[in-house]
């Protein structure tokens, strides 16, 4: 103690003696105190990467591809004051049990560690890029296509004017790509509607003021992130993301990036304890951004009170099964369920084997290249000011049956996707149509957005459904869980989880007989539908467009007789036509065959061993397995030499094979024929003259 009595101390770092919080000599930190967030920011300490702190501590980042590993180091005293701390994320940082030691030397320093850890973990992770010195180009500017050539460019723009281009893009899915963000090859399976219409979603929210939040729902496993890093990767030169595995208060106060971002991406994540767990509650905004109300402690007088920091996201899409939002929230977002069937499951499992065993192959860099530059030139070559108007949009009421308020919000969801098909097809069509949506747009509209929009509109899911119909048309039965089951084809244990759902929303009663659960339907209360649903068909495109041309009177108007309409369905990849005789429709849907690399993937149905012991022998294989038991799952005959073959573009085509599971027509050389042969030696093949 000094005269006055205050605390004196010898600064470690000059020698000099202090009586305040800092060295008035050197500024070294002596005690204990608040820390300005603005004294920490990216930096180098001879030529390693980091973070300085206040100038006097520096936290070491390192990242090896795989992991992350952080070491503070007082650059004053010039000592290490914790080891290197490895983990997974810089996340980790603020629960790893490794990062302990960091977290104490923290709070010995400064009265707001938390505040100065978290604000840490932003700028690692805004930095992240520079921190890992990525080989990955920067994106260009607006108005610049620096990394396009001319002819992918050209390319590009006759995608665009592909009326298969929604057909085309599930199979780039399908196909797959190696994501740059985790250096795997991802590929999705199924997910016919959501892999194609989730990134539409993205475009609309993050760039044409459209519905802000899109949540991914499903198991673990089910392609949520996969379908979404993909989409991200694709629209990279287009749509600006961050992605964050979680979002907090400081976050939305501090992080430049996500401010200038145009969406965030929130991935799938373990339920999050502790000082992440705190709530976050998001609000919509009319400008198309976030709202966060926090709660803080007023630091002149004690209180509690709130603070709302306004975030200018335009789009927000998550795939996090713990992050939920109240039924207001969720009735404005779109929301879409993957698929956890156990055929899928499978499939999946076999096509990772195939990858694996180099039996399968990734979708082409170069053509790749061709859908990035054609999602650039949607934004940058003749972009419209406005976006399509709906002539027909009067009568779409009879689609939203529902008298329910919050349905009041379904028609602008609708509306939204209807103008968001016509846009993107805005280049199939004469340039004075550009800025009307016509019968194509609402026919692949309805065909895309089917299940998101029974799950968006619909209070009831597709399983939910299923169940509740078979419930309603078992009359006076007696309704078990095993009846359901029987009828629906749901696994039993599935089956009983959602009728106990059904039971909690109220739409079906539950009630004990024999010492067995009966189900019975609560008339008072029916669920909202969307009407389109009512005998639609996967299957039949056809029945769709006899629905839309008997509900929409203003198409069959707008035709005179004889006129013909043509277009390709988004998921089959038919063609589809109709045309007016004598004031009635006549449809026609027609297969068609797609050249490499946009034909359907197969699963091989042999293991690599067995296919490398066929390929040792020096006859042709022409597999003649017979049996009774099912019918060929090929039929191939012999033609003369034609065209060069679509699949290697050497040999002429000699071989017809139609592909009975995927009713497609296939041509082949004879080498390539060959191959296909030893690769599907397991199946059915029938030669027909």
């Amino acid at each position: 103690m000094d005269g006055n009595g205050k605390m004196r101390g010898i600064c470690p770092s000059c020698g000099a003696t202090a009586h305040s919080e800092k060295c008035p000599k050197c500024g070294y930190r002596l005690r204990k105190g608040n820390l300005p967030l603005n004294q920490i920011v990216f930096s180098e300490l001879n030529g390693v990467k980091g973070i300085s702190i206040e100038n006097q501590l520096f936290l070491v980042v390192d990242h090896d591809g795989k992991r992350w590993r952080f070491k503070l180091l007082d650059t004053m005293l010039n000592r290490q004051l914790t080891a290197w701390i490895v983990c997974r994320s810089p996340s980790d940082l603020k629960t790893s049990r490794a990062a302990l030691m960091l977290r104490n030397r923290l709070k010995e320093r400064y009265s707001n560690a938390l505040e100065t850890l978290e604000t840490l973990v932003i700028i690692v992770e805004n930095c992240a890029d520079e921190i890992l010195d990525s080989k990955e180009k920067a994106a260009p500017k607006n108005g610049q296509l620096e990394e396009f050539d001319e002819e992918t460019l050209r390319r590009a723009r006759e995608l665009l004017k592909d009326p298969a281009f929604f057909y085309k893009l599930g199979k780039v899915f399908e196909q797959g790509f190696i994501v740059p963000k985790i250096n795997k090859p991802r590929f999705v399976l199924g997910e016919e509607r959501n892999k194609r219409l989730l990134g539409l979603l993205l475009i609309g929210a993050a760039k044409l003021g459209m519905t802000s939040l899109v949540k991914l729902l499903g198991e673990p496993g089910t392609a949520k992130d996969t379908m979404t890093r993909m989409w991200l990767h694709i629209l990279r030169y287009a749509v600006k993301h961050v992605e964050r595995s979680y979002i907090t208060a400081a976050a939305l106060r501090y992080s430049k990036e996500m401010e200038s971002a145009d969406l965030l991406y929130i991935p799938d994540s373990p339920e999050l304890k502790g000082e992440t767990g705190r709530q976050l509650r998001f609000m919509r905004a009319d400008d198309g951004g976030l709202v966060s109300e926090y709660a803080v402690r007023d630091p002149e007088t004690g209180e509690m009170t709130t603070k709302v920091v306004e975030l200018p996201v335009k789009a927000v899409v998550t795939t996090s099964n713990v992050v939920t939002g109240d039924s207001a929230l969720e009735s404005g977002m779109w929301i879409l369920t993957t698929n956890a069937d156990v055929e899928l499951t499978r499939r999946v499992k076999m096509e990772k084997l195939a990858l694996r065993a180099g039996m399968r192959e990734l979708f082409p860099e170069d053509e790749l290249k061709v859908w990035e530059a054609a999602f650039y030139i949607l934004f940058s070559e003749e972009p419209l000011e406005e976006l399509p108007c709906i002539p027909f949009a009067p009568e779409l009421i009879m689609l939203l049956e529902s008298e329910r308020s919050e349905s009041r919000r379904d028609p602008d969801k609708l509306c939204d996707l209807i103008s968001l098909i016509a846009w993107v097809r805005r280049f199939q069509k004469p340039r004075d149509k550009w800025s009307e949506a016509d019968f194509i747009d609402l026919y692949i509209a309805l065909q895309l957005g089917l299940d998101a929009i029974t799950q968006t509109m619909s209070d009831l899911d597709k399983k939910e459904q299923a169940i509740y119909a078979a419930v309603k048309e078992a009359g006076d039965l007696d309704v078990t869980c095993r009846y359901v089951a029987d009828k629906t084809k749901i696994p039993y244990k599935t089956c009983y989880r959602y009728l106990e759902r059904l039971v909690d929303k109220g739409y079906i009663l539950k009630d004990k007989s024999g010492g067995r659960n009966i189900y019975t339907v609560f008339s008072e209360k029916e669920p909202k539908q969307f009407l389109i649903l009512k005998g639609r068909s996967f299957e039949k495109p056809k029945q769709l467009v006899q629905f839309i041309l008997k509900s929409f009177p203003s198409f069959s108007y707008s035709h005179q007789e004889g006129d013909i309409v043509s277009f390709v369905d988004p998921i089959t990849g038919e063609a589809i036509t109709y045309k007016f005789n004598d004031a009635e429709v006549e449809v026609n849907v027609d297969r068609r065959l797609y050249p490499y690399p946009y034909e359907k993937v197969r699963i091989p149905r042999k293991s690599q061993v067995s296919q490398l012991k066929s390929e040792n022998k020096h006859e042709k294989l022409l597999p003649l397995k017979m049996g009774n038991e099912k019918g060929p799952d090929f039929i191939w005959h012999r033609i003369k030499p034609a065209e060069p073959c679509p699949l290697c573009g050497e040999g002429a085509v000699e071989y017809e094979i139609n592909d009975v599971a995927s009713r497609q027509i296939l041509r082949r050389c004879e080498r390539c024929f060959q191959k296909m042969c030893r690769l599907f030696a397991q199946s059915v093949w029938k030669r027909v003259t």
